[in-house]
C-alpha cells in the first residue's frame, strides 16, 4: 500500500515489506525509550537542587491516606489515553473496591484505556477478585501474574502513583511526576503483560471433561518448570503453550496454575477420570 493505492506484490515481498515496517516500528519504540532514559540525570540533578521533600517537590507530593480518593479521582479526571495499574498480593478493601469501580466508570466514558496485571494470589481472595470482575466488565482488560508484584499506577506516562510502603495494606502514597521514572515503570508493566496470562471469567461450574489437548498440558504442568521446555516437548510456541494454559484455567475458573491442578486433581483429570 503506498499512498492509499493497494499494489499486488509476490508473498515474500509482502512478508519482507511487513518485517521491515515491524523493524522499523521497534527503532522507533527503542528511540522514546532511550530518551526517556536520557532525562533522568537532568530529572536527578533537578531533584538534589531542590530537595527530597516531598509536599515541596514539583516533581513528587506525597498523598495521604484520608486525601487518597479525592486524588485518585482527580487523577483518573485528568488521564486522556491509558492507565496501567499493577495489584500486588494483598487483598484490597471493599472501599478500595468501590473506588476502581468509580474510576472505571470514569475511564469508559472518557474512551481511556485501562489494563490491570493483578498477582494470582490476591485474585484467590473473595473481595479483590469481585473488583477486578467488576472492572471487566466496565471494559478494563485485566491479566494474572504468578509473579510477585509491587503495586504501582500509571497516567498516560505523565505521572505515576507508588505506595510509600510496599508491605502495607494502608499507608500513604506518593504522586510521581517525572516522565522519565513513569517510562521506566511502562517498561517493567509490559513484561509484566505479556508474561501474565488472561483473568478466568468461568462461573466455577465445570460441564464437560477435559479435551486431549488440555489433559496433555495438565501432565506437563505436573513435571516441567517452565513455558519454554514444555513448549518444546508439546512442539509449539510458548505463546501458544500459555494460550492453552490460560484457557484451561478460564474452563476450571482458576485464577492461578496452581489453583487449576488442585481442582483437576479433584475432578479426577490427572487420572484420566471425567466428571459425572
Amino acid at each position: 500500500m503506498d499512498g492509499g493505492d493497494v499494489h499486488t506484490v509476490r508473498p515474500a515481498v509482502a512478508v519482507e515489506l511487513l518485517i521491515e515496517r515491524r523493524i522499523n516500528d521497534l527503532n522507533a519504540e527503542l528511540r522514546r525509550i532511550k530518551e526517556a532514559r536520557a532525562l533522568i540525570p537532568d530529572l536527578e540533578d533537578e531533584w538534589h537542587q531542590t530537595g527530597p521533600t516531598w509536599q515541596n517537590s514539583r516533581y513528587a507530593t506525597r498523598l495521604e491516606q484520608e486525601y487518597q480518593r479525592e486524588n485518585m479521582l482527580r487523577l483518573a479526571l485528568e488521564a486522556r489515553r491509558e492507565v496501567l495499574f499493577v495489584q500486588s498480593a494483598r487483598e484490597v478493601s471493599p472501599f478500595s473496591v468501590a473506588a476502581a469501580v468509580e474510576n472505571a466508570k470514569i475511564f469508559r466514558q472518557r474512551g481511556v484505556r485501562l489494563r490491570v496485571v493483578a498477582q494470582s494470589s490476591s485474585v484467590e481472595l473473595s473481595t479483590t477478585r469481585t473488583g477486578l470482575m467488576e472492572v471487566t466488565e466496565l471494559g478494563a482488560h485485566v491479566r494474572v501474574s504468578e509473579k510477585p508484584l509491587d503495586p504501582v499506577i500509571i497516567y498516560d506516562l505523565s505521572c505515576s502513583v507508588v505506595p510509600l510502603d510496599t508491605g502495607q495494606s494502608q499507608c500513604d502514597i506518593v504522586l510521581l511526576r517525572q516522565a522519565g521514572v513513569s517510562a521506566q515503570l511502562r517498561v517493567l508493566f509490559e513484561q509484566f503483560w505479556h508474561d501474565a496470562t488472561e483473568l478466568p471469567l468461568g462461573d466455577g461450574e465445570i460441564h464437560e471433561g477435559p479435551t486431549d489437548t488440555e489433559r496433555l498440558v495438565l501432565e506437563i504442568l505436573s513435571r516441567v518448570d517452565t513455558d519454554e521446555y514444555a513448549a518444546r516437548e508439546l512442539n509449539i510456541s510458548v505463546r501458544t503453550f500459555r494460550r492453552n494454559v490460560a484457557s484451561l484455567q478460564k474452563k476450571l475458573g482458576a485464577s492461578s496454575r496452581f489453583q487449576a491442578a488442585m481442582r483437576a486433581a479433584e475432578m479426577g483429570w490427572l487420572r484420566g477420570e471425567t466428571p459425572d
